[in-house]
């Protein structure tokens, strides 16, 4: 009776080990930042933006253009959903749609500002 004694207090020690290993673990993921977070974060420090501005309802050109290739990047390169970019960027899904239609466009036909604000922020992936 002595000899299994030991063997039941390492195996319940291994499923306290594992739980606790696994609970740190749930927790470090969280605090983790996902790759379009990280990368919102450099595009921001890129442009030297804030999201206060580019989130808001300002239409000037260049806060416009940022925050469409922005969207657009999100929703090519990372695959978020409509529904994740709009929630990110404060926009509504028509407006995301309208925002990847534009920058696809403008970028086909080489725009300038458009395509030098993408190539920049395509550096950062």
């Amino acid at each position: 009776m002595n000899n299994t004694t030991p063997i039941i207090d390492i195996i319940e020690l291994k499923l306290v080990i594992n739980e606790a290993i696994n609970s740190y673990l749930l927790k470090l993921e969280s605090t983790l930042l996902q790759p379009h977070e990280l990368f919102l974060n450099n595009f921001l420090e890129l442009f030297k933006l804030n999201t206060t501005e580019l989130f808001s309802a300002k239409k000037t050109i260049s806060i416009r253009e940022h925050r469409q290739v922005l969207q657009y990047i999100l929703m090519t390169n990372f695959h978020l959903q409509y529904s994740k970019v709009g929630e990110i960027t404060n926009r509504d899904r028509a407006t995301i749609l309208h925002s990847c239609t534009t920058v696809k466009n403008l970028l086909d036909i080489s725009d300038g500002n458009i395509s030098r604000i993408y190539n920049k922020a395509l550096s950062l992936i």
